[in-house]
């Protein structure tokens, strides 16, 4: 059974002062007042006294560095059991609690209950059997450890409310497991004594155990046993003889520094409080990110979910439903899938038979990136310079669109009697312009690829293109799109 010296805020304070100072001596006393607390922590958790072992040994040198920097120095015991768990918890799956119960011998009797010690570590195994990992390691803190309260709530990294909550639901289900473990034990000590070991079962069998653990010798030790008084059974294991030379040796040796560093840098990030961060508990920034994502998604859901529900009744008919497929209204111009950039007209647009005072006409490329069209120098002018041209009129089709997120959708520009610079702005961010400015040939065509920019969810709106040349009247294409829902 163990034997632990109570803790004493007062002596943790002193430690932290002295290993701020780099003491040696406070060092060594450190390891006297814990190690035997760790190492039995971190057998119970890794089930590899070799681990258990290494872990203990990095906690004193991590603690050396880095202990100093908590808020609350009297806190040195939350501190070394937050580092102890949180490197355990890196090695163990939650495989449940172990303790060496090799140097007890068979015929050894519990002295509170007077029952064998054999039998007493049945129960307990029995009990932790009917525990997840999680109740089996706070119980081992806060019934064998004597961590409660702020201090367990420190080495979780949780609030005090919640580590108190945890608490007590563990060790409320302990008590239960006992209960149960007790009881099966006493029916099968009626069920050897009845004739034919009949099974016992329902509200009289419970009677009949009641009146038999009052006569029962071997029954009655186990009114004697609880929760708590389980985890105190367990023997403390025996510290390696070499780990105090070791945690020294490592921690004071000025060409180990390199190495303390490293050991340090494995105890992982510190909280808030200077307190070892656990690894099954989200930083804040995730925590934030966390809340932020579900707030951002319940919002959502509630959006789809109430025009699911009024959709029929929307004032406005333009909703695009999830389910449905693209729309046939607006879009190209003319017949048939545009193509995704300016196309190249027949000769007959640029110049041909029909005006043979016009070649091909090359395409060369804007400063934006677009290619237009350009004007050649005609042939058989005198020193090859170029002829002045009457500008021709510009012709915007179609002036009203109505399209969809995401969809492309083209304008054509057409010059008539002559070439035509144009320029193009738009009233709404929303809207992509594959171009802003270009020249047509005369009798030549252009196809504006437009494009309206996805959202998430997309509320209705207009825009207007103005498009403008140096003669005639500025001409104007009005685009609208309809509400559309988590569209992708």
């Amino acid at each position: 059974m163990v034997n632990w010296s109570p803790f004493d805020p007062e002596i943790d304070r002193r430690l932290v002062t002295g290993l701020n100072e780099g003491d040696e001596d406070t060092l060594a006393t450190l390891y006297d007042i814990y190690v035997e607390r760790l190492y039995d922590y971190c057998t119970s958790m890794t089930q590899e006294p070799k681990a258990a072992a290494d872990i203990v040994h990095d906690i004193f040198i991590d603690a050396s560095r880095r202990a100093p920097r908590m808020r609350n120095r009297a806190r040195l015991r939350s501190w070394l059991y937050a580092a102890a768990r949180r490197r355990c918890l890196l090695r163990t799956r939650g495989r449940g609690l172990y303790w060496d119960w090799s140097g007890e011998t068979a015929t050894g009797v519990d002295p509170d209950s007077g029952l064998p010690l054999s039998e007493v570590r049945s129960v307990l195994e029995g009990m932790l059997e009917r525990l997840d990992f999680s109740d089996q390691e706070t119980l081992l803190l806060a019934l064998r450890h004597g961590v409660t309260g702020d201090d367990l709530a420190a080495v979780f990294g949780v609030p005090v409310r919640r580590a108190n909550a945890q608490a007590a639901r563990a060790w409320s289900l302990a008590e239960s497991a006992v209960a149960a473990e007790v009881l099966s034990r006493r029916r099968r000590c009626v069920t050897g004594q009845r004739p034919g070991a009949q099974v016992l079962d329902g509200q009289d069998s419970l009677d009949e155990v009641a009146a038999h653990a009052t006569e029962c010798p071997d029954c009655r030790g186990y009114g004697g046993l609880s929760a708590s008084a389980l985890f105190e059974v367990p023997p403390a294991p025996v510290v390696p003889a070499g780990l105090r030379h070791r945690v020294m040796h490592t921690g004071t040796d000025p060409e180990l520094a390199g190495y303390r560093i490293d050991i340090a840098a494995r105890g992982g990030h510190l909280n808030p409080d200077g307190v070892p961060r656990q690894p099954d508990v989200p930083s804040p920034i995730a925590r934030r990110w966390i809340f932020t994502g579900g707030g951002v998604m319940g919002a959502l859901v509630s959006l789809t979910v109430a025009a699911f529900i009024i959709g029929p009744g929307l004032p406005n008919s333009e909703i695009v439903w999830p389910w449905h497929g693209p729309s046939t209204q607006g879009g190209s111009p003319s017949k048939g899938h545009p193509s995704s950039g300016p196309v190249r007209e027949p000769a007959a647009q640029r110049g041909g038979p029909e005006d043979p005072g016009h070649s091909a006409d090359p395409v060369v490329p804007q400063l934006d990136g677009h290619p237009t069209t350009v004007t050649p120098t005609p042939k058989g002018s005198p020193g090859g310079s170029p002829q002045p041209l009457l500008a021709g009129q510009l012709v915007v089709v179609p002036v009203v669109i109505t399209l969809l997120v995401g969809q492309e959708t083209y304008v054509e520009l057409s010059a008539l009697h002559g070439p035509v610079t144009w320029n193009a702005v738009t009233s709404n961010a929303q809207l992509e312009l594959a171009a802003a400015q270009g020249v047509i040939p005369k009798n030549g065509t252009y196809k504006l690829r437009i494009t309206l920019k996805r959202l998430l969810v997309q509320p209705p709106g207009t825009a207007v293109i103005t498009f403008t040349c140096p003669t005639g009247q500025p001409k104007s294409v009005k685009l609208t799109w309809g509400l559309s829902l988590l569209r992708s």
